[in-house]
């Protein structure tokens, strides 16, 4: 084989391998020194018969042998599927396939299978934020390359294999992934549909162009090794999802245990292709020689455990994906080989052959050996049990459906008798689910009958674990009992319909759809991250924010944009300010506004049955065309732009500015005046809420507080101790407070989300009339942290959880698709967004951010990007709005990294120290800079334009410094 090179450009080292140590006969029950390293080994297809260990006459699996002497069986372990995708979804995410994202092998265009959701907590992403280094080498099948869900973006920081399990149907491969980049392997073209001809009798020789010379399990089996000795001094999680022994059948010549195999088996009737996989010469030989080659790579790594001193350090967890394959399939006849024992059936199916794998689970000292578990337990479990042993039993997301083992592991418990377990499969249309002995399975009436579900079998395993006889008949309250568990644990999903499950619950009905929930959005202009007392905030009181955040999640890498215009532009489209060509701020007559040739979040919940209404600041355009009833909104009143943009009034001489109702100016308001807005926006949005009884609906309240000049209510001024800053925070909280307590005695808590954030950083150049950026650096208008990262919560009892914080980055672009996504919409259908749906991260059920990177825009120029903790500026940042405030230089040749988890301040560049970093992120920014930034950008869509606007109202047109004094009438729009 020709690894040499390849392995040299992906400098690695070599193990060398010396005896494991033995382990200990019983549980030790003393904690850790530290936290555990976890090895999980996933075969691909292979049998409880294809071990020796458990009764194979043909293969020997001497280190696997071994690894199961060390640890505790589970001798009745389901798989999370009977094929791969929905398994290994099953297994990273605790969920099982009635709750799971993904049911099914469905594949995505042109490489890979269907992606997870955004964001989706698995068992890597938990253990990476809890400091553990994370790696997964082999087959993922969870996300096409560049997808939401592909393994970087899962978790893992390090991933060399197969993406897509289609490609990994070839052991011979001409390239694989490293991280997000397709590498070459020195292999030639291996054609997978070839045959070979029957005439005359087939020669060794007829077979040699279904080989290559680099073996892809080899490769990959380097690449963990190398892992596990660059991450020794560290708790690390090592997922090795491997290939092996999923056909085609295919081993390298050089394997030592094939020579015995040839004469174990006899002169084998060659597979010639034609039914699927490559030709293989001798099947049997062939399967059993990849399965011993497995065998030896799992030694290697419990020798090379052992060789750095890590072997009572580590928990492995060793079992396959589902049963073995189909006798038959691509020449290999399982049958003859027993890979499934005794048990019925064989992958894809429901009866135990597919489902039931070989399962062990070894920590020397702390997990009993030769001990047996033949209790219920799955996949499900493992991330609950390994989170459990690792000490990090309080990461467990809410709503998983394993449970803990850990103590049953340690031997302190006796295993749960009566487990329930539930697996289905979209593709195979059944059900399972066992509950102690009973086992049940159920499939729709017949081919023309989808939508109906069929009787129930019912096995006792206890009595019949080959499942021959079907005792459903003499047992009809336990197949009742049965029925009822595959009518509750199946969770109907738009993307994996099972039409006879969706229906089981009622077949003459379709289930009632639950409410969608209500969405109220309260948006404060340039208040700043460090200005409420969740963030810190002492020198002005807020009560109501406070109980908010106790009761809900604190955000605190939330985005909006630098200026007041483009922040509003990206909450109501879902896009970069700079794709719907709304770079800067809008002024009062101007010609350009939000196209309303944009879909707006308001136009897309009226379409799903939503009311719409919007009291506050609009700001994206104030000619009729661009005013918010133009937009999706049902009503409206409120300032449309900033309140600082006065004009003097044509009919009383004073600075004023508009207050719009729907599309008609009704009052014009004096700086004394705006004292009233935040009071009136309120009692418009209470009434709202009020109104609203059967309908769901959407409150978008973009209050003009606090931006300067200050106007707190009456009430509120002198009352915060901190100035007219203070005072208006303190009338900011109150008004949330009143939504909230609406919203309480309307009975409508539990029903609607609220979110709780900020347009952009504080307006620190006003001084005391300017709020605080807490602990990040620069203000409005920068794109310093300090600038755009903004005070956000999210509350909404009984499904945000309480008390919590996410530090997963997202933003306003981010809510659009959430609010479409929570009212049973698609965004897919509409022009293209940035955003992403981040109901997993509000929900807790995820702790990773949905999108792959996010981009600090200025104007039209992209300034810097983020991907995870690390930031790269790429252009010169001013620390603020000040005219001539200093900038600090940058550029896409010599930019700046900071550190956000460690250096929140960004006070030091880091960039020569993770050189890879910035060439990552800065390929992000050349990417997203060539789609969006310069005059000819094709990601760009047009602003709204008039060709003649006009002021709202009659106004005197300010003279310019250098013409005479006398002021011209200038009239309102139309």
């Amino acid at each position: 084989m020709r690894v040499g090179l390849i392995l040299a450009v992906l400098a690695l080292g070599v193990a060398v391998p010396v005896r494991f140590q033995s382990a200990a006969t019983a549980a030790d029950t003393n904690p850790p020194t530290r936290r555990p390293n976890i090895v999980v080994f996933l075969c691909d297809d292979l049998g409880s018969g294809d071990l020796s260990c458990l009764g194979s006459r043909d293969i020997k699996t001497p280190e696997i042998d071994a690894l199961f002497a060390r640890g505790t069986r589970l001798s009745r372990h389901w798989a999370g599927s009977a094929v791969c995708a929905p398994s290994r979804c099953v297994l990273l995410t605790g969920r099982h396939p009635g709750h799971a994202v993904v049911r099914s092998n469905r594949e995505a265009k042109p490489e890979g299978q269907a992606s997870m959701p955004a964001g989706t907590a698995t068992l890597a992403s938990l253990l990476r934020d809890a400091g553990y280094a994370t790696g997964c080498f082999g087959k993922w099948g969870l996300g096409a390359p560049g997808s939401t869900s592909e393994p970087l973006a899962c978790g893992f920081e390090r991933f060399f294999g197969y993406n897509c399990q289609r490609e990994a149907h070839g052991y011979y491969p001409q390239q694989l992934w490293s991280d997000r980049e397709r590498i070459a392997i020195d292999n030639p073209p291996v054609p997978r549909g070839g045959t070979v001809s029957a005439d005359p009798p087939p020669t060794d020789a007829a077979f040699a162009s279904f080989s290559g010379t680099t073996y892809s399990a080899d490769l990959i089996a380097e690449q963990h090794l190398a892992f596990v000795r660059a991450n020794a001094a560290r708790p690390f999680f090592l997922y090795v999802p491997t290939t092996v022994p999923h056909l085609a059948l295919q081993v390298p010549d050089d394997e030592p245990s094939l020579a015995g195999y040839r004469d174990h088996f006899g002169d084998e009737q060659p597979y010639l292709g034609g039914r699927g996989y490559v030709p293989c010469r001798r099947p049997l030989a062939t399967y059993a020689a990849m399965i011993t080659r497995l065998d030896r790579e799992v030694g290697r790594i419990m020798k090379l455990l052992d060789e750095l001193n890590l072997a009572d350090d580590t928990i492995v967890v060793f079992s396959s994906d589902n049963g073995a394959t189909i006798p038959g399939t691509g020449g290999l006849d399982t049958q003859r080989l027993a890979s499934n024992g005794t048990l019925r059936d064989w992958k894809g199916s429901p009866y135990e052959g597919g489902l039931r794998v070989p399962t062990v689970a070894v920590w020397p000292g702390r997990i009993a050996a030769g001990r047996v578990v033949d209790s219920p337990t799955g996949f499900e479990d493992w991330l609950p049990t390994l989170l459990d042993l690792a000490g990090l039993a309080e990461r467990i997301p809410a709503g998983v459906d394993g449970m803990s083992l850990a103590e049953v592991l340690r031997g302190q418990a006796e295993p749960p008798k009566e487990r329930m377990l539930y697996r289905e499969l979209t593709e195979g249309r059944w059900q399972a689910a066992v509950e102690g002995a009973w086992k049940a399975i159920r499939r729709a009436a017949g081919p023309k009958k989808p939508a109906e579900p069929g009787p129930i079998e019912l096995y006792d395993l206890a009595a019949d674990p080959s499942e021959t006889k079907n005792v459903s008949g003499r047992n009809p309250a336990v197949a009742e009992r049965m029925r009822a568990i595959l009518d509750r644990e199946h969770v109907p999903h738009p993307d994996w319909p099972l039409p006879f499950a969706d229906a089981a619950g009622d077949p003459r009905a379709p289930r009632a759809a639950a409410r969608p929930p209500n969405v109220v959005v309260v948006f404060i202009d340039d208040l700043g991250y460090g200005d409420i007392g969740p963030y810190g905030a002492t020198k002005q009181k807020t009560p109501h924010l406070d109980r908010m955040a106790r009761e809900g999640m604190k955000l605190t890498s939330f985005y909006a944009a630098p200026v007041c215009s483009v922040s509003r532009a990206q909450l109501l489209t879902g896009c970069y300010g700079v794709r719907v060509s709304v770079p800067g701020v809008f002024f009062p007559a101007g010609k350009n506004g939000l196209n309303p040739a944009e879909v707006t979040v308001a136009e897309r919940l009226k379409t799903l049955g939503y009311a719409t209404a919007c009291f506050g600041k609009w700001h994206l355009g104030d000619q009729p065309e661009f005013l918010p009833c133009r937009q999706g909104f049902d009503s409206y009143l409120g300032i449309p732009y900033s309140n600082d943009m006065q004009k003097t009034s044509a009919e009383t001489g004073e600075k004023v500015v508009p207050l719009v109702r729907d599309d008609r100016v009704v009052e014009l308001l004096t700086h004394e005046m705006q004292g009233t807005i935040v009071e009136r926006c309120t009692n418009e949005a209470v009434a709202f809420i009020r109104e609203c009884e059967t309908k769901p609906f959407l409150l978008y309240v973009p209050h003009t507080a606090v931006h300067v000049p200050l106007a707190p209510g009456e009430r509120f001024r002198g009352h915060s101790g901190n100035g007219r800053f203070g005072d208006w925070v303190e009338e900011v909280d109150w008004s949330m407070g009143r939504i909230l307590d609406t919203l309480r005695e309307e009975g409508l808590d539990d029903d609607t989300l609220v979110i709780f954030t900020s347009d952009n950083g504080p307006w620190a150049v006003m001084g005391n009339d300017g709020g605080s950026a807490g602990p990040l650096r620069g203000a409005k208008a920068s794109t310093w942290e300090g600038g755009v990262r903004v005070p956000t919560i999210a509350w909404w009892p009984g499904r945000v959880p309480a008390g919590s914080t996410c530090d997963a980055f997202a933003g306003t672009i981010d809510l659009l698709p959430t609010f479409v996504r929570l009212a049973g919409g698609e965004v897919n259908d509409g022009p293209a967004i940035d955003g992403r749906d981040i109901s997993g991260l509000l929900m807790g059920t995820s702790h990773e951010p949905a999108r792959e990177a996010h981009y600090y825009f200025k104007g039209t120029a992209l300034q810097a990007v983020r991907d995870g903790r690390w930031k790269l500026a790429i252009a010169p940042q001013p620390s603020g709005a000040a005219a001539g405030s200093a900038a600090v230089e940058a550029s896409v040749v010599q930019p700046r990294l900071y550190d956000l988890q460690a250096d929140i301040g960004e006070t030091t560049d880091v960039s020569t120290k993770h050189p890879d970093v910035v060439v990552r992120l800065r390929l992000l920014a050349e990417r997203m800079a060539a789609e969006l930034c310069g005059p000819q950008a094709p990601g760009r869509r047009p602003a709204g334009t008039v060709a003649e606007p006009r002021y709202l109202y009659p106004v005197v047109e300010e003279p310019a410094a250098s013409t005479p004094t006398k002021r011209r009438m200038k009239k309102p729009a139309a």
